[in-house]
């Protein structure tokens, strides 16, 4: 299945994401040490602001996301439980592009633009490499270049 950027609401969370302060830190204190297992296995530690960027979903589109009773970010009318598909499917994002936006260290810079995230990374970075995404993703694939098409 072919996933079709939502471009309007990545926009609007990279704008989201530059100009305002997470509402959700002041749920946490102190923000909880969370660990993921990168592609090679390894843990490595999140950084806070990826954390927080995904727990944001319900203050920047409150007609779409809330949080679960166990104050988990889901997608009201979504098909996954999961919050990384549920971001997925919301956003129209391919599972390369998702872990491009969301994981630290996963990024895919020559493919999508941006800059590689990791724990001292912002959240103006992570705006910037949703905009470099889109720009990407705008792209046109015309003529006989070799080029990656990534729309």
């Amino acid at each position: 299945m072919k996933n079709t950027l939502k471009i309007e609401r990545l926009r609007q969370y990279a704008e989201y994401l530059k100009k305002q302060e997470f509402v959700s830190a002041d749920y946490f204190n102190p923000l909880p040490q969370l660990v993921y297992i990168d592609r090679d296995d390894n843990p490595v530690a999140v950084n806070p602001v990826l954390f927080l960027a995904v727990f944001e979903m319900p203050h920047i589109f409150p007609e779409s996301w809330a949080y679960s009773s166990q104050f988990e970010p889901i997608l009201k009318n979504g098909q996954s439980s999961n919050t990384f598909d549920a971001m997925s499917e919301w956003f129209g994002l391919t599972e390369l592009q998702a872990e491009h936006l969301l994981f630290q260290g996963m990024q895919l810079p020559h493919l999508f633009g941006g800059r590689i995230l990791t724990e001292t990374s912002t959240k103006n970075d992570l705006a910037f490499n949703i905009e470099e995404l889109l720009k990407q993703a705008a792209k046109p694939c015309e003529g006989n270049e070799f080029i990656i098409c990534l729309n």
